[in-house]
């Protein structure tokens, strides 16, 4: 459930511990639901890919080189929602 929906909404709460190299990334639905001139959409499982495949590099490097694979994907298709990410890197 998206935060600030329901002030109502219990969350629950753990802890990770972040390594040098791991990056944590948070991104808005418009990532995932980017479509193409086929209307095809990017998804999670495209998504989770790039992730993936993510080389270690800064922060910057790594927002640059996962919106490099949106932006190919979607090509010059007008969208309808915002696509933002956020990348955090651990040195």
């Amino acid at each position: 459930m998206p935060l600030g929906i329901h002030s109502s909404a219990e969350f629950e709460i753990a802890s990770v511990e972040l390594q040098p190299g791991d990056a944590l990334i948070f991104y808005t639905d418009g990532v995932v639901e980017a479509f193409d001139k086929q209307l095809q959409e990017f998804g999670n499982d495209r998504w989770c890919s790039v992730i993936r495949a993510l080389p270690i590099l800064n922060a910057e490097e790594s927002l640059q080189f996962l919106m490099k694979f949106l932006d190919e994907f979607v090509g010059a298709t007008r969208q309808s929602d915002d696509i933002t990410s956020l990348v955090f890197r651990c040195n």
